[in-house]
């Protein structure tokens, strides 16, 4: 694993792309992991109201959500995204927590 990690970092350094230091669970700064959050949600909420029991029809459910989920989400949470990314990169890769 550590093998890949080296080859993988000094890859990255030919492409010159600056890594931004930061936790290293870092859910708040990976935009589909934001994503499926909204899909649990929504899936939640059908799950509830439909009274899903059966696999065939979670799976239905589950495609036509990710189907709902509009470019105004997606552009949200890169917005977000980009947010935390300057919060977390002003405290040197720092954990943040907003009160």
């Amino acid at each position: 694993m550590e093998i890949e990690k080296e080859y993988t970092l000094e890859y990255i350094k030919t492409l010159k792309i600056q890594l931004i230091p930061h936790p290293p669970s870092s859910p708040d700064l990976n935009p589909i992991e934001q994503i499926w959050n909204v899909m649990k949600k929504k899936f939640k909420i059908r799950v509830f109201e439909e009274q899903i029991t059966k696999k065939a029809d979670a799976i239905k459910a589950l495609h036509e959500i990710w189907d709902s989920i509009s470019d105004e989400i997606v552009s949200n949470t890169i917005d977000q995204i980009n947010v935390n990314l300057r919060e977390v990169s002003a405290n040197n890769g720092e954990i943040f927590i907003e009160f």
